[in-house]
């Protein structure tokens, strides 16, 4: 009797910024919505634009075009809030669009560092039937410093 382990996959939601494609892991996302006001966060670290309101919650929103270093853009209602959970913490990316989620064998996930040492931010590349998708990782977008400073701004504007 032949027995075969299941095929070891994970899912990624794809989405767009400028030309360029990414991926986050779907157990990561927890809802998309559409572009609303971001408003200010004072004494947030550079990297958060600031926060939304989701049901009474503040969510950061991590700019991610200065994490990849892409130029800033300008927040347009036509754009994408996609709200992930990493490190026991709601933040939120600003994308152009989503357009799909998919099935991503782990066998053919090649690590960051196999392609360049340099990437930041990358869980890990992966060819896709129209391309290649960089998978992200979110819980990376902070560093201890900027997590520990995020907490202070929301603290301050909660209290």
């Amino acid at each position: 009797m032949s027995s075969t382990l299941p095929s070891q996959s994970t899912h990624a939601l794809i989405a767009h910024l400028d030309r360029s494609r990414v991926g986050f892991l779907t157990t990561d996302v927890q809802s998309i919505l559409r572009a609303v006001a971001i408003e200010p966060l004072a004494g947030a670290p550079s990297v958060v634009e600031g926060a939304i309101n989701v049901r009474g919650t503040p969510i950061p929103v991590i700019d991610l075009r200065a994490c990849l270093g892409l130029p800033p853009v300008e927040l347009r209602t036509s754009q994408f809030l996609v709200v992930l959970e990493v490190n026991a913490r709601q933040i939120a990316v600003r994308v152009d669009d989503v357009s799909d989620v998919v099935d991503i064998p782990q066998s053919e996930l090649v690590a960051p560092a196999a392609v360049s040492p340099t990437l930041k931010h990358v869980r890990g590349v992966v060819g896709i039937s129209d391309g290649t998708l960089v998978l992200y990782d979110a819980a990376t977008f902070l560093n201890s410093t900027e997590q520990a400073a995020l907490d202070a701004a929301l603290a301050e504007r909660t209290s």
